[in-house]
């Protein structure tokens, strides 16, 4: 586990920083599909997957938005809320809730 030191809203998502240089996008391809990608000295280098094959996915809005406490990182589209726990980060802590706005429960 690690803490985040920062994060950097983009219009798909938000790329997270971490120790040592590390550095995670986490981008919505789909209204329900969150792509995660882990760049440990900080490079996205490759878009090679061995989970999904497409790689032309359009380009989706999300909203990206931060704790008033800084404890956490909310991303939303249509479809699916992610909420990262920013210290300590850990990927077994991101929390996603399916289906509209409306009909979701908090955290």
């Amino acid at each position: 586990m690690t803490d985040t030191k920062g994060f950097t809203p983009v219009q798909n998502g938000a790329i997270i920083e971490l120790d040592r240089g590390a550095r995670l996008s986490l981008a919505f391809v789909a209204p329900d599909i969150l792509r995660l990608r882990l760049a440990p000295t900080g490079a996205f280098v490759d878009e090679t997957t061995f989970v999904v094959e497409q790689t032309d996915w359009p380009t989706l809005s999300a909203s990206v938005a931060e704790a008033d406490d800084g404890g956490a990182l909310t991303l939303e589209s249509e479809a699916l809320r992610v909420e990262v726990a920013r210290a300590p980060f850990c990927p077994a802590r991101l929390c996603a809730q399916f289906g509209p706005p409306d009909l979701r429960l908090p955290y």
